[in-house]
Formats: C-alpha cells, structure tokens, sequence
C-alpha cells in the first residue's frame, strides 16, 4: 500500500475498492436515494439550488413529474428563470457542438459589431479551451469606453430575432438568454 499525502485510511479503502472492483459501494447506495436522484434531475433546472430541491424533497417532489404536478396544483411557484429551465429542460441540458457555438457565436458577434462597431468580442468557456461540446456559449466582450446601456441594447435587438426566446437575467455587464 502506498501513502498518499493527504489521503487518510477512509479516502484511501475507496480508492482501493475503486481501483479493484470499479465501483465504490457507498456512492452506488447514494445514487438509490431518492434525495440523490431529485438532486440531479431538478438541480438541472436553471434557477434551482441546493435549498429549493431540499425544501421541494421534503414536500415530496423528487422529479419533474412531481414538480409538474405541485405546480398544477399551486403548491409550487417558479420564477420566471426557472419557468423556462423547465420548459426548455432538455435542450438546455443538451450539449452543444462545436461547429454550432461557432456558427452561433458568428451570428452573435455580428449583432454586437451592428450595435457597438468597436467591440471586441471572444467566444470563452470551454468552448476557448478547445471542447469538443459546450454547455452554453461564453461571450466575453469589451470595449473602449463602458456603455452601460450596451446589454439592453443587444436584449432589445435580439427580441426582433425568431430563434431568440427569453432573457433570464440582464444587468449592465450580463445578460443570459435563451436562444434556439
């Protein structure tokens, strides 16, 4: 047995167990607990966290049927963020090529160059880190001066666009927005 620095004798029989069986027993009980699997389903929802799935496991509400159900019945309501994370659940939880966060990232800089000619603009993220999928689309853009209106402008020219669906958040240095 070697010792590794920092790795104590509990860490270390797991390591083992891994490094001979594949599996460690105490994470496959863990991920039969209901508490578990709702963790991973509903923490999926953008806008949910650690106490919203804690507070809905204990009103019973383990997936997305349930949730759907407590919804229905006015037990639960969401935020508008966290309405279209369950609405758009599976594409927002799709990963996305990289030759699609290319394309899209063309469209987007486009946009920002049509509002603000001078902007910088970079695709960042794991995208930047050479991915082959990506999450969500990183962008990162600066300029000479800080517009402070620049987000809204880019919210408002978006709302022309037919693939744009909703803004989840804006503020003068973020915007997050859903688009297909």
């Amino acid at each position: 047995t070697t010792k590794i620095p920092g790795v104590g004798p509990g860490i270390s029989a797991k390591l083992k167990e891994l490094l001979t069986t594949g599996r460690i027993r105490e994470l496959q009980k863990l991920r039969k607990l209901k508490t578990v699997s709702a963790a991973r389903i509903l923490g999926k929802i953008i806008g949910v966290g650690p106490k919203t799935i804690e507070d809905w496991t204990t009103r019973g509400i383990y997936n997305l049927p349930d949730l759907r159900r407590a919804i229905a019945r006015g037990a639960v309501v969401l935020t508008h963020m966290q309405k279209c994370g369950l609405k758009y659940y599976t594409d927002l939880n799709t990963r996305i090529p990289r030759d699609e966060v290319t394309a899209l990232g063309a469209i987007f800089e486009g946009l920002l160059k049509g509002i603000a000619p001078a902007i910088t603009f970079t695709i960042a993220g794991s995208y930047r880190r050479g991915a082959a999928m990506s999450g969500d689309i990183d962008i990162l853009v600066t300029q000479e001066a800080f517009d402070e209106d620049l987000l809204v402008k880019v919210a408002d020219t978006l709302q022309a666009d037919p693939l744009y669906i909703d803004s989840l958040s804006l503020g003068t240095e973020r915007l997050t927005f859903l688009y297909m």
